[in-house]
């Protein structure tokens, strides 16, 4: 039994670096697509899941081919029950799912993150990009070119105990008071606040409904 699955690859150097599990993902994806392709496999109202806090690379490698993304709260039960719900509607067809911690669903064999099935996907998949002379990092590289350049960082943030239960709810309401309007002198475009289910466009002074409510 194993959940999550974490690669490093080898560098130009002859070192290794490690993949984030964003990453990973989006590399996945675009080789599970493509191969879907190559072989006429890939099903009508195709559909992929991520959650709220996992990179938007995702959403643009799905959409660039006819895949529909859908968001869902952090944890692989949600993305289960979206998962169930999109194919008893007929809305779609989930062939994928993964968050940025290194957890990755295919298929129809789980309905949890599976680290035995991906591990035998990122293997062919490094032997399909090896076939072609061709890096994990190079593969990643001409998904930046094709997609746009996307970083992330994780900060680990440690609240422990009651204080930091009212710690973390007085840094919530802080936002909702006072929102940012910019960051590093960037302005920003929108807010959406997953509680209310409300987002904010800030240039327009427009509200709309987020697709996803109820979690603070």
């Amino acid at each position: 039994d194993a959940d999550r699955v974490g690669i490093l690859t080898r560098t130009p150097q002859g070192d290794y670096q490690l993949l984030s599990g964003n990453r990973t993902g989006v590399l996945l994806l675009d080789y599970l697509i493509g191969a879907k392709i190559r072989r006429g496999t890939l099903p009508e109202r195709a559909a992929i899941l991520k959650t709220i806090v996992t990179t938007e690379m995702a959403r643009r490698v799905a959409e660039k081919h006819g895949v529909s993304c859908y968001d869902t709260f952090t944890g692989f039960k949600f993305m289960a029950e979206k998962k169930g719900a999109l194919e008893a509607a007929g809305e779609g067809k989930v062939f994928f799912s993964y968050e940025e911690s290194f957890g990755y669903m295919l298929g129809d064999f789980t309905r949890d993150k599976d680290a035995v099935s991906a591990a035998l996907l990122l293997t062919e998949m490094a032997a399909w990009y090896q076939g072609r002379g061709m890096t994990l990092l190079d593969a990643l590289d001409a998904l930046f070119a094709t997609y746009g350049y996307y970083e992330e960082e994780t900060l680990n943030l440690v609240m422990p105990g009651l204080s930091g239960m009212e710690n973390m709810k007085a840094l919530m309401a802080r936002l909702r008071e006072q929102p940012l309007t910019q960051i590093a002198g960037i302005p920003v475009l929108s807010q959406k606040d997953y509680q209310t289910g409300l987002e904010t466009n800030w240039e327009t002074g427009s509200i709309t409904p987020t697709e996803l409510s109820g979690s603070n």
